[in-house]
C-alpha cells in the first residue's frame, strides 16, 4: 500500500494521526484486511495470534508473583532451605511469553494489522472478519503457547533432574566423617 504524496502526508505529517481517536484520511480497514490476506496466502484476519500467549502470560505473571511471596514466606520461615526454585522457573516461562508476545505485536503493529485507535485490531472493523480472527486465535494463538509451554516443561524437567543429580553426588557427611 502506497501512501499519498502530499505536503501534509511528509515525514513529520504521516503520524500526525497515531494518538487521533480516528484514523486517517488514507486508512481504509478492507485495504488492510486484504493486504494481510495476500501475505498470508490468501487467508484473512490473521492479525491476533499473540492474544492468546499474552492472556497466558497474564495468568502466569500473577502466579510468579504469589508464588514469590509464599516462598518468601517459607524461607523466612525454615531458613536458607528454600531458595525460590519455582519463582525462577515461572520467571523463565513468563520471559519466553512476554518475550513471543512483543515480537508478534511488532510485527502486526509493523504490518498495520494493529493500529493505535479502536478497536485496535483492523479485523474488528468489519463483523466478518471477526470468526477468521477468532479462528486464527484458538489455531495458532494456542499451539504457540502450548509450544512455549512444552518448552518450558522440557527445561523445567531438566533442570529437575539436574537438581537431583547434584544433592544425590554429594557425599554424605557420615560416611566422610567414618560412618558416626
Amino acid at each position: 500500500m502506497s501512501l499519498p504524496r502530499s505536503p501534509q502526508h511528509a515525514c513529520n505529517g504521516l503520524f500526525q494521526h497515531t494518538f487521533d481517536r480516528s484514523p486517517p484520511a488514507w486508512y481504509s480497514a478492507g485495504s488492510h484486511i486484504q493486504n494481510s490476506a495476500k501475505r498470508h496466502g490468501g487467508r484473512a484476519g490473521d492479525i491476533a495470534c499473540f492474544i492468546a500467549p499474552a492472556g497466558v502470560a497474564i495468568v502466569a505473571t500473577i502466579v510468579q508473583k504469589v508464588v514469590k511471596n509464599k516462598e518468601e514466606k517459607l524461607t523466612s520461615e525454615h531458613g536458607p532451605r528454600v531458595k525460590g526454585k519455582w519463582t525462577q522457573r515461572l520467571r523463565w516461562l513468563n520471559t519466553m511469553l512476554w518475550g513471543g508476545v512483543a515480537l508478534l505485536a511488532l510485527e502486526h503493529i509493523w504490518h498495520g494489522e494493529v493500529v493505535p485507535w479502536p478497536p485496535f485490531l483492523t479485523a474488528m472493523q468489519t463483523p466478518g472478519e471477526t470468526g477468521p480472527m477468532l479462528h486464527e486465535i484458538l489455531t495458532y494463538g494456542l499451539t504457540m503457547t502450548a509450544v512455549i509451554l512444552a518448552v518450558w516443561g522440557i527445561m523445567v524437567g531438566v533442570a529437575e533432574l539436574r537438581s537431583r543429580a547434584q544433592t544425590s553426588s554429594k557425599p554424605d557427611q557420615k560416611s566422610i566423617a567414618g560412618g558416626a
